[in-house]
């Protein structure tokens, strides 16, 4: 199981740089991007939002939230997250489950007046809209949020942002 194998590799100096999940044929698939890296990390799979919302604040001094992914499993929706310890407070913020244009408003506020960068986003669908959440950490490098269609975001991407590195990327599905 995922669990068992990001333990292994952090015996082998590994760590977890990113994960996602996919369901396919009523099962979870889990997949991870790993770099050379060593230290304590903590783990957390949970369908309760307020029991992951706790253990990020509970970790914000000491540990990283490196990746968090946000899916639907047999009708459940999940919350998956990573952190690794680090030496110092990354002072993260993390935005959850706001409609889009709650957190247009929010990354607007946060990236232009408040010094904050976003480097993590998810897309989830629910019965009433899609939600979103996103990790923010302090920045003030030139950022770029695009709300496009799958026929629009190659070209954005190599042509309007070229100047830009993605940082992330979220697919919502909406037909």
């Amino acid at each position: 199981d995922f669990t068992a194998q990001t333990q292994t590799l952090a015996g082998k100096g590994l760590v977890l740089s990113a994960l996602t999940s996919i369901q396919s044929l009523n099962r979870t698939w889990f997949y991870g991007a790993f770099q050379k890296g060593s230290g304590n990390y903590y783990l957390l799979r949970t369908a309760d939002p307020a029991a992951f919302q706790t253990a990020f604040t509970q970790r914000q001094s000491g540990f990283t939230l490196v990746d968090l992914d946000i899916a639907w499993e047999l009708g459940q929706l999940y919350y998956t997250g990573y952190w690794l310890a680090s030496a110092q407070n990354p002072q993260q913020m993390l935005l959850s489950d706001l409609a889009f244009p709650a957190f247009q408003s929010q990354y607007t506020n946060l990236t232009n007046k408040q010094g904050m960068r976003m480097t993590r986003i998810q897309a989830y669908p629910t019965d009433a809209d899609s939600l979103y959440s996103a990790l923010f950490v302090p920045g003030t490098d030139a950022a770029a949020f695009a709300d496009d269609t799958i026929a629009t975001i190659a070209t954005d991407v190599t042509g309007k942002f070229n100047a830009n590195s993605l940082v992330d990327i979220a697919f919502e599905p909406t037909s």
